[in-house]
């Protein structure tokens, strides 16, 4: 679990995308109380080793709780109140690629999960609550 510092700003490390079928959890996300309930951008960045075949959002209305899934692949194709903005086919970001999805509300505790498409390839993620 990666916590958001006190500046807003959050960095993971690289995760590999290992499964074609399944999704493979890149991080999980703990929001400092001050910082909840802001507008928030994530940034993805994929490896060289291959595409992402599929993304998936969750969230977890308190800390350390338990996680419901509430957009996955198209579903950020489509501005929504949850995310005003997403890169066009966001789940479907080729090797080297990086996607960027901008989010209304922090909650206390959010994670990103991907698929490979083929090839292994990892999936590192930044962002920064927007202060």
């Amino acid at each position: 679990m990666t916590s958001i510092s006190g500046s807003g700003s959050f960095q993971t490390g690289a995760t590999t995308m290992n499964d074609a079928s399944n999704y493979v959890l890149i991080d999980t996300i703990a929001v400092p109380i001050g910082l909840r309930g802001r507008p928030f951008i994530v940034k993805g960045t994929v490896g060289g080793g291959g595409a992402i075949a599929g993304l998936r959002y969750t969230e977890a209305a308190l800390a350390e709780d338990a996680h419901y899934p509430l957009a996955q692949d198209g579903d950020f194709n489509t501005a929504t109140a949850l995310f005003p903005f997403a890169t066009n086919n966001a789940y479907q970001t080729a090797a080297n690629g990086t996607f960027v999805i901008r989010f209304a509300s922090a909650p206390p505790e959010f994670a990103l999960y991907a698929k490979k498409a083929s090839a292994n390839t990892t999936v590192q993620i930044s962002g920064s609550i927007l202060i």
